[in-house]
């Protein structure tokens, strides 16, 4: 009895471990999802509505209007890695940050502006200011419409999924090692009942390594169908009887160390290699 004890606590506890892991796994799979759908963290559009304020002001009193206090203030919050004003001629006049490197350099305004979009990108580089992957231009025109200068935007829109990034890192390997144990755990399971049921316990534990959740209903369904024997007159047994109604009470010999059924004429447990003592002494377990 302490052998079987043994046995139905072991699948127990692998059943267990298995629900636990594959939850972890679908626990980890909906959190990337989350991320990966959810709302944006940072957005370059976010950028939009607040550098209105900034492009009335220099609407009215011109590019050089502003500081570099307030550039930075509108930067705040937001992916953007530099803004540069510039003139009508395309010479930066206000620059957000290192003012010190951008002012005085020139852009150029050939329109469609993809020429000094490379520019920002190139001088963003070399200033060392932060990754600039993306460039947004603004018109900055007077109330006759004519042109004083630009706004250019440098951004990172990496930075969009930075947190993102940093969560990627720990759940995806999370998920995939969570996942690697149910596999292996729900083959062991398998395994372990079969060797219980005196079924083929390795053909049956490498039919579920390979094959898992598929192998795992089919030995199961295979299981319900196959009768239960007397494992002395081989004659077929309600799986509720304790006792055999031809030959009378069922006495299975156990292996002392690990508690799996041996046959009476072995020298060795088949699953833990232990050395099987004489008969007489080998504790037995009466019942299914």
């Amino acid at each position: 009895m302490r052998g079987l004890l043994r046995r139905i606590t072991f699948k127990k506890i692998v059943g267990g471990l298995a629900v636990g892991f594959v939850g972890i796994f679908f626990l980890s799979i909906i959190a990337l999802f989350a991320m990966w759908w959810g709302p944006p963290l940072q957005s370059v559009d976010r950028l939009l509505p607040q550098l209105e304020p900034l492009r009335d002001t220099l609407r009215r009193r011109g590019p050089q209007s502003t500081s570099y206090r307030e550039l930075e203030s509108y930067a705040a919050g937001t992916i953007a890695r530099a803004i540069l004003v510039t003139d009508k001629h395309g010479v930066i006049v206000k620059a957000y940050p290192r003012p010190h490197f951008f002012i005085g350099q020139s852009l150029s305004l050939t329109l469609p502006l993809d020429r000094a979009k490379n520019q920002v990108v190139d001088l963003t580089s070399r200033a060392g200011v932060g990754y600039v992957n993306g460039v947004r231009a603004y018109e900055l025109v007077n109330n006759d419409d004519k042109l004083m200068g630009y706004i250019f935007v440098g951004y990172d829109t990496y930075a969009y999924y930075s947190r993102t990034r940093q969560w990627e890192e720990v759940l995806v390997p999370v998920a995939c090692f969570a996942f690697g144990i149910y596999w292996l755990l729900v083959a062991l399971w398998v395994f372990a009942d079969a060797l219980a049921n005196r079924q083929r316990a390795l053909l049956w534990g490498a039919f579920a390594l390979f094959t898992n959740l598929i192998g795992l209903l089919i030995y199961l369904l295979v299981k319900s169908t196959t009768p239960r024997l007397c494992p002395r007159c081989h004659r077929t047994m309600e799986e509720h009887f304790n006792a055999c109604p031809y030959c009378g009470p069922i006495r299975t010999r156990l292996c002392e160390k690990c508690g799996s059924s041996v046959q009476s004429d072995w020298n060795f447990c088949p699953v833990c290699q232990m050395p099987l003592l004489d008969k007489a002494d080998v504790p037995e377990m009466t019942g299914g």
